[in-house]
């Protein structure tokens, strides 16, 4: 969960923020995603850009098993979290199969999620899989 007021936010650490898988993912990041500069934020296990048009949180609950989609990003399972993107208009993926798990956050709609994806890949793999999404086909 994030809150925007002016170019100045804050963004709440998720409750596992203080792993050391955390701090490596945070610290692997890239200074500018998808042409917009990293922002300066306080907190464990988060990270932001273009004034909080993008924002990252390591340390959230990992997902349970779910039917929402889940794309595969060079080896790392994201999930869409498809009830707040019609509800809010905001698209969160959060990994799955990770502990602890990772949440990406695109305010605008017509954000690329997947060459950001791409772009914190390396980041992320850093936390190791535990398990894949499946779909119909790998039952």
């Amino acid at each position: 969960m994030y809150t925007l007021s002016g170019p100045e936010y804050t963004v709440e650490s998720g409750p596992f923020a203080q792993d050391t898988h955390c701090t490596r993912v945070v610290d692997g990041l890239p200074a500018e995603l998808m042409g917009m500069k990293r922002d300066s934020l306080k907190g464990a296990g988060v990270a932001g850009w273009g004034d909080g048009s993008i924002v990252l949180r390591c340390g959230v609950e990992p997902l349970a098993p779910t039917i929402n989609t889940c794309m595969n990003v060079n080896g790392t399972d994201w999930v869409l979290d498809e009830e707040r993107a019609e509800r809010e208009g905001v698209r969160v993926l959060t990994t799955y199969g990770r502990v602890p798990a990772v949440e990406i956050a695109f305010a605008q709609s017509n954000q690329s999620a997947g060459d950001a994806l791409i772009a914190i890949d390396r980041s992320v793999r850093a936390i190791p899989q535990r398990s894949k999404c499946i779909g119909l086909g790998d039952t």
